[in-house]
């Protein structure tokens, strides 16, 4: 008879001498091929037409991550502070870094055995009489329990590259969280901005129809008096229903951006009534504005993260491919008790079990496996030269929006 303890003594021993094989790891290794920042573009470089810019201090780094306080304007802080708890879109975006979290640990427990399993069931047998070879007994009852275990063993890494997939899938979803909050934060500022100007515009806009009204009954006195024409009274009644005309295209505006603030903070029309009505003037922004060497805004943005670590998943993947050229090796056991009376089913008679390895090598395969491996390293290069891209659109999108920043504060300053 054999021994519950004997069985789960060879399943061990077993296990331990596969887990001594199970060191190597086939596929590339991200670290080793993939471009940095250095490399996307060359550390010395400078903003083009711009000469080049001091490198970050911690405090002007700290200012990057939260540059919506320079302005000082308590009402546009309320709004961001709203935005970070209430928010729907970023709500989504942090139940996704939630989901990527939970899939890490789906993959981080495909290292242990896969299956483990109590099973149990009753069966009622009725054998037929009229066949060859009939059992004495016809009708009988069956009791079977056990508990079963299949281990295959990451012999070539497949499984340790599925947790580099999950982790990157999971820095990447936090990566686009922040990309999220950045956008959020540019987006509330605009509109909130845009609202202030619009306020002040419309002041103005009934300032100037209260003069060209005192014009409108200073021409229509005249011409009464016999001082001019009645062109001049038409002209200014023109003028007047022309100031007017602006009025209700510049409240539209301001309904407009107002719903718009609605929606980022994640309430319904007319909610944020009170708070945005404690607006002050127009926010002027700085003077000076830090930004750093292109390589160093390449490793603070969220979005340049992403790609990189979404290459990094691909990359892994290809490990993955390539493990199913070889050959898979697994543990299984089982353990339990079976006999036809239910009273004798947990005795030392009705224990039965089984233990032993076993492979499965994927062979005649007509170039699936090879095929499906030239596919993943095509994923992967297409990341790697989305990586890149993104890096280049960056630096140009911040030369750009330099470029604007400096021309604006030439314009305003023309303007006054």
């Amino acid at each position: 008879m054999i021994n519950p303890k004997t069985i789960f003594i060879h399943f061990l021993l077993a296990a331990l001498c596969m887990i001594t094989i199970s060191g190597c790891m086939v596929g590339p290794n991200f670290s080793e091929i993939a471009p940095g920042p250095d490399e996307i573009i060359d550390r010395s470089s400078n903003w083009g037409d711009f000469p080049n810019t001091d490198q970050l201090d911690p405090a002007s780094l700290a200012q990057t991550r939260r540059w919506w306080k320079i302005f000082n304007d308590p009402v546009l802080e309320e709004l961001i502070s709203k935005a970070e708890s209430d928010n729907l879109t970023l709500i989504a975006a942090g139940l996704r870094v939630l989901e990527s979290q939970a899939l890490r640990g789906i993959a981080v427990g495909e290292l242990f055995p896969q299956v483990q399993q109590v099973n149990g069931d009753y069966s009622r047998v009725n054998l037929s009489q009229n066949t060859a070879n009939v059992f004495p007994v016809g009708d009988f009852d069956n009791y079977n329990t056990s508990f079963d275990v299949v281990w295959e063993l990451d012999v070539w890494g497949r499984f340790r590259r599925g947790i580099e997939v999950a982790d990157a899938r999971m820095y990447s979803s936090i990566m686009s969280l922040n990309d999220v909050w950045v956008t959020i934060t540019a987006e509330i500022a605009s509109a909130y901005f845009e609202l202030c100007a619009l306020d002040r515009r419309i002041e103005l806009i009934r300032k100037n129809i209260d003069i060209q009204r005192s014009t409108l009954n200073l021409a229509t006195v005249k011409y009464e008096n016999g001082a001019t024409t009645e062109l001049d009274v038409q002209q200014a009644r023109s003028t007047l229903k022309n100031v007017e005309s602006f009025l209700p295209l510049l409240e539209v505006g301001m309904q407009s951006t107002k719903n718009r603030l609605c929606v980022l903070l994640g309430v319904g029309p007319g909610k944020l009534n009170d708070m945005l009505s404690a607006h002050g003037e127009i926010p002027l922004p700085p003077e000076k504005i830090t930004v750093g060497l292109p390589a160093d805004l390449l490793r603070r943005r969220a979005d340049i993260r992403q790609a990189e670590l979404i290459a990094k998943a691909e990359c892994a993947r290809i490990g993955i491919a390539e493990s199913e050229l070889l050959p898979h090796f697994s543990l299984f056991g089982s353990a339990g008790y079976e006999a036809q009376d239910l009273g004798r089913v947990f005795t030392g008679t009705g224990f039965s079990g089984s233990i032993g390895p076993s492979f499965r090598w994927n062979i005649l395969n007509y170039g699936r496996i090879e095929n499906n491996i030239k596919a993943q390293e095509a994923r992967f290069q297409q990341a790697i030269v989305n990586y890149r891209l993104k890096g280049i659109t960056a630096l140009n999108e911040v030369s750009n929006a330099m470029t604007a920043y400096i021309k604006t504060r030439d314009q305003a300053e023309k303007l006054t």
